[in-house]
């Protein structure tokens, strides 16, 4: 089950702008276009989070580690 829940979530990247394109059609060709400038002008303040989430995650384990041992 864990590994189902897992693949679905890392396909969610690559198979959400695949089904909006089928689903939608001609459509999803403005949408899926805004949706890249949005991103490419929000790159910097992504990488942000994603970076502050990763970083949050490591100083957990480390306190967690450092806690139990």
């Amino acid at each position: 089950m864990a590994l189902a829940v897992f693949i679905v979530i890392a396909t969610l990247g690559v198979g959400a702008p695949v089904a909006i394109y089928f689903v939608i059609g001609d459509r999803a060709t403005k949408i899926l276009g805004e949706l890249h400038d949005w991103m490419a002008r929000e790159n910097a303040t992504i990488m942000t989070g994603i970076c502050l989430i990763i970083g949050a995650k490591l100083i957990g384990d480390a306190i967690t580690a450092l806690s139990a041992g």
